[in-house]
């Protein structure tokens, strides 16, 4: 039987480089993320990822999160993966552009 975490999706646009972190024990580079994301209804939350290489400016990013939030209220992000505007929903985007 296969069980799977509840994860809920959330949408981040990139505006800004990754701050760059060195960590040996992860990864020798790594670029931090600390940014607000909506969801399909336009509730926003603050949340915080990691990614390998510095993210395009301008791309919109579906992140998966799950649990509660963590320190001062800032979610971790169980994964995240570059959309395509037009899947973003409105609402979410909506709030993304006003930025």
């Amino acid at each position: 039987m296969r069980t799977s975490i509840r994860t809920d999706k959330y949408f981040v646009k990139i505006e800004q480089d990754g701050v760059i972190e060195n960590n040996k024990e992860k990864n020798p580079w790594i670029y931090k993320y600390e940014t607000t994301a909506y969801n399909k209804k336009g509730k926003s939350i603050k949340v915080s990822f990691y990614a390998d290489k510095n993210l395009k400016k301008g791309a919109y990013i579906c992140v998966h999160v799950g649990g509660t939030g963590e320190k001062k209220d800032i979610y971790g992000v169980d994964s995240f993966e570059e959309v395509n505007i037009n899947d973003v929903p409105k609402l979410a985007k909506e709030e993304l552009d006003m930025k």
